[in-house]
């Protein structure tokens, strides 16, 4: 709440709707303007960057949705507002959601709906984004985490290999990832034709028998 002020002062506001006046039908404004009769219909400015101010008089009664760049308001909007500064004076009533950047009540203001802050909007939506990009590379960092254990797991499998068998058991065991590994690319969807270099096949066989004949 605030105490009775004039943030709009300075501007002229023409008077386009009288209070014996009654307009049924949207309207675009194309300049700043007053409202002190009965309006049914949508208040649209042509775009966000068209700074269109809007004056609601005590008398003003709006029926529909507002869209401008400033409003003030101290008569009765049934309708949705949306505006970067919206002034709600002593005795404005506002039944609908409020979509504002910056917003000023008075005492004995009233509003009937949801208070939309789109800089905040704009705030959480940066922060999301953020967000997104640390869980990514995260992500990103514990699959390089995991493949670097892999590949120590894989060094000391051979290496106790070595140890336990001979440099034939680790042979071996490099032939027999390399047949997993064309065998994984057998069984892809639709039909494969793997072509394996003579010489691989050789490899795997003596190591194979290497291994075997090293055994009890």
């Amino acid at each position: 709440m605030s105490t009775q002020k004039d943030n709009f002062a300075g501007k002229s506001y023409p008077t386009i709707i009288d209070g014996t006046t009654r307009f049924k039908g949207d309207l675009e404004l194309g300049a700043n303007a007053r409202i002190d009769g009965r309006f049914e219909g949508n208040l649209l400015s042509p775009g966000d960057k068209t700074e269109v101010t809007l004056v609601i008089g005590r008398d003003g009664n709006i029926q529909g949705d507002i869209r401008c760049h400033s409003i003030q308001i101290s008569g009765t909007v049934q309708g949705n507002v949306r505006a970067k500064l919206v002034e709600l004076r002593t005795g404005g009533v506002i039944e609908g959601d409020v979509e504002y950047d910056a917003i000023e009540l008075h005492q004995g203001a009233s509003i009937t709906g949801a208070l939309i802050c789109k800089a905040e909007g704009r705030k959480r939506s940066v922060e999301l984004a953020a967000d997104g990009d640390l869980y990514a590379a995260e992500q990103q960092a514990k699959a390089r985490r995991v493949l670097a254990d892999a590949e120590a797991y894989a060094t000391q499998t051979i290496a106790a290999a070595i140890k336990d068998n001979g440099i034939e058991a680790a042979q071996y065991q490099v032939a027999l990832k390399q047949v997993e590994a064309l065998a994984a690319v057998g069984q892809g969807a639709g039909k494969q034709t793997v072509i394996v270099p003579a010489q691989a096949l050789d490899a795997f066989g003596d190591a194979f028998k290497m291994l075997m004949g090293r055994r009890p």
